[in-house]
C-alpha cells in the first residue's frame, strides 16, 4: 500500500516498488500538473482514478510488480603466461568475484577499466580471511567492487610456472553488504575489516576499520593494507652528513637483465651458505614492486631472468645451508655474466642489505608514520641529526629535498622515536632515504628506520 496525500499541482511524485535486491522497480509517476501516468485504484470506491490528482486528499492503493535482478555476468579462463589477463564484463553490476584454482607460481593483479582500455589495479577482498589485497599468488576466491568499471581483470603482472584456473561471476549488489555490520547481537562476532566511506581517486575501496576476534574495534597501529618499514645503519668517523645505509649502492638509471655472485663458493644451490637471494625492485619508470628470486651458484654470475630491473629496494637471502647465513659478500651486478658495476652487496653472514631507503611505486602514495634513530654510542657529544628527503623518479634533474622535521639523538641516548599523527605523504614514484648528520668525529654506528603504510 503506498499512501499519497496532499499532491498539488505543479508536482512530480514517483511511486515505487523495491525489490529483494533493494532495487527500486517500476515507478510511477504523477506529472508536472498532477495527472497520474497510470491506473490506480481509490480504497474507498473502489473506482479506476486517471484523471487530474489536483488537491486530491486521499490513500491510494498501488499494485507493483517486483522485476527480476540483472543477470550474472559469468566466464571461465586461464593463465598461463606473464601479462596473460582473463577478463569479466562488469557493466551493470556492482560485484565481481574471481575464483583461483589451479597449480601454478604468479602474481596475480586485479585490474579495472572504464574506457575499455586504461587499466589501474583496485582493490578487492579476500572471501574467506575478509582482508583487502590488490595482488594474489595463492588459490582463493576475490571479490571487488566494480559499479564504477565497465571490466574488472585478473592479470599476471609476475610468473613463472603452471596454469590458473580462473572463474568470474558479475552480478548486482555489494560485496560487502552482508559482512559489514554494524552490530552482532546474540550471533557469531564479526571476523572482518569494516568498510567506511566511499572510494579514492583511483576508484579502489577506502581504507578498513579492523575488528579483532570478539568484534571489538581494533585501534593498534595498521598492519597489513601496505603497512611496512625499512631499516639500516652506517658507522662514521666524522661529522659528515651520511646516507644511512651499511653498505654502498648504486643507483641505476635504466632497466636491464642483471646478475648476482658470491665471493665464496659454499654460496650455492646445494651449499653450506646461502643458497638463493630474493631481489625487491622497481622498474625505471617506478613500476611494481616486483620480486626475483635467483639461485646463486658460488663465485659463478647467475643472470637474472627480468630484464626491467632498475631502483633496488632490498636483497634478501631466502634460503640457507648449514650455517644459516651468507658466508661470502654476495653481489649484484649490472650486466650479465657478472659484468658490469656492483650495484649493491649482502654483507658477509648479514642475509640481507641493511639500507634505511623505500621506493615509492607509480600510482601509491607513502604515509610515512614515524621515524626511530639510535646508535651505539654512550658518550656526551655522540649524537646526531636526522632527517628523510624524498626525490622523484626518475632522477634526471630532480632535487632532492628534505620531507620529515630534524629527529634528535643526544649522544647518551640509545633510541629516539619520532611519531607523526599526521602522516607525511609522499606521492610515487619517488624514492625515500635516511640521512644522519653526526655530532663527533668518533667511530659511532649510527640506525635509522621509517615506519609507513603505502595501500
Amino acid at each position: 500500500m503506498a499512501d499519497l496525500t496532499d499532491i498539488q499541482a505543479a508536482q512530480s511524485v514517483k511511486i515505487v516498488g523495491v525489490d529483494a535486491s533493494g532495487l527500486e522497480t517500476n515507478p510511477l509517476n504523477v506529472d508536472a500538473n498532477g495527472a497520474a501516468e497510470a491506473t490506480l485504484r481509490d480504497p474507498t470506491s473502489g473506482a479506476g482514478v486517471t484523471t487530474t490528482l489536483v488537491g486530491a486528499k486521499r490513500s491510494l492503493d498501488v499494485n507493483v510488480t517486483a522485476t527480476q535482478p540483472l543477470s550474472d555476468n559469468i566466464g571461465t579462463g586461464t593463465i598461463a603466461a606473464l601479462n596473460a589477463t582473463v577478463e569479466a564484463n562488469t557493466q551493470g553490476c556492482g560485484t565481481v568475484n574471481f575464483q583461483v584454482t589451479g597449480t601454478w607460481v604468479a602474481t596475480l593483479t586485479i585490474e579495472g577499466t572504464t574506457d575499455g582500455s586504461t587499466w589501474i589495479t583496485i582493490t578487492g577482498q579476500d572471501r574467506q580471511t575478509r582482508l583487502a589485497l590488490t595482488t594474489t599468488t595463492l588459490n582463493r576466491t576475490i571479490s571487488a567492487n566494480c559499479a564504477a568499471f565497465q571490466k574488472v581483470r585478473l592479470r599476471a603482472s609476475l610468473y613463472t610456472s603452471g596454469t590458473a584456473g580462473i572463474a568470474h561471476d558479475a552480478a548486482s549488489g555489494d560485496y560487502n553488504s552482508v559482512e559489514a555490520t554494524i552490530g552482532n547481537i546474540a550471533a557469531t562476532p564479526p571476523q572482518q575489516a569494516q568498510y567506511v566511506g566511499g572510494l579514492d581517486l583511483n576508484n579502489n575501496i577506502m581504507r578498513p576499520l579492523q575488528v579483532d576476534d570478539q568484534g571489538r574495534l581494533v585501534t593498534s597501529a595498521i598492519t597489513g593494507f601496505g603497512a611496512d618499514f625499512v631499516f639500516g645503519n652506517v658507522s662514521t668517523a666524522s661529522t659528515a652528513t651520511a646516507i644511512v645505509r651499511r653498505t654502498a649502492y648504486i643507483e641505476q638509471v635504466s632497466d636491464a637483465q642483471r646478475s648476482i655472485v658470491s665471493a665464496n663458493a659454499n654460496d650455492t644451490a646445494a651449499g653450506t651458505g646461502a643458497r638463493s637471494v630474493r631481489i625487491t625492485y622497481l622498474t625505471a619508470s617506478g613500476a611494481g614492486p616486483f620480486t626475483e628470486t635467483v639461485t646463486l651458484n658460488g663465485t659463478t654470475a647467475v643472470n637474472t631472468v627480468a630484464t626491467n630491473i632498475c631502483f633496488i629496494e632490498e636483497l634478501v637471502v631466502v634460503t640457507v645451508g648449514s650455517t644459516s647465513s651468507n658466508v661470502g659478500i654476495i653481489s649484484l651486478r649490472a650486466a650479465t655474466a657478472g659484468g658490469g658495476a656492483t650495484i649493491g652487496t649482502i654483507a658477509a653472514t648479514d642475509n640481507r642489505t641493511f639500507w634505511s631507503h623505500h621506493y615509492i611505486p607509480t600510482g601509491k602514495i607513502c604515509n610515512i608514520t614515524g621515524v626511530s634513530v639510535s646508535h651505539n654510542g654512550t658518550t656526551v657529544g655522540s649524537g646526531a641529526v636526522f632527517v628523510i628527503r624524498a626525490i622523484s623518479l626518475p632522477i634526471a634533474n630532480q632535487a632532492e629535498a628534505q620531507v620529515s622535521d630534524f629527529v634528535r639523538l643526544y649522544g647518551q641516548a640509545s633510541t629516539s622515536t619520532r611519531n607523526y599523527g599526521s602522516p607525511i605523504k609522499v606521492s610515487g614514484p619517488a624514492r625515500l632515504i635516511s640521512y644522519v648528520t653526526p655530532e663527533t668525529s668518533t667511530a659511532v654506528v649510527y640506525r635509522s628506520s621509517i615506519d609507513f603504510f603505502e595501500p
